[in-house]
């Protein structure tokens, strides 16, 4: 799955989280019935499918910043959300465990998401990237 970022640095942190969120799934589904892991792993999909979508009819610098933090925001949502699905007595305590995984897993992500967007304007990369992305209204 294709994953859209501000440059290739912030393209390879998203990569990573979506790797890590898909190991902590595993471990969360992995005596889930059958099917689960893959249903989960579409949600996944969906969320970059949405986020690149996104940025292709962003066209105001607000709504840049808004598809920086669109990954980690949307599966850490959607994710408990599932998880919280399939929670039962048997599964409690991996499933609270992966969730807490998750709040901090997005933490971290959304922290260096906030670093790239600072490191970019410092130097003054931010504006040309932006341009890139947004339309003249």
């Amino acid at each position: 799955m294709k994953v859209d970022g501000l440059n290739k640095k912030h393209a390879k942190y998203l990569g990573n989280y979506i790797k890590q969120v898909q190991k902590l799934i595993y471990s969360a589904t992995e005596n889930a019935p059958e099917g689960k892991f893959n249903e989960v792993n579409d949600l996944l999909a969906n969320v970059v499918r949405f986020s690149n979508k996104f940025r292709e009819h962003a066209n105001k610098e607000s709504e840049i910043n808004e598809w920086c933090y669109m990954i980690p925001n949307l599966m850490l949502y959607s994710t408990v959300g599932f998880l919280i699905g399939i929670k039962n007595k048997e599964n409690r305590d991996i499933i609270n465990e992966v969730v807490e995984d998750m709040f901090d897993k997005t933490v971290k992500m959304t922290t260096m998401t906030t670093t790239i967007l600072d490191e970019l304007e410092q130097v003054g990369e931010l504006e040309e990237i932006l341009s890139k992305y947004t339309q003249c209204s």
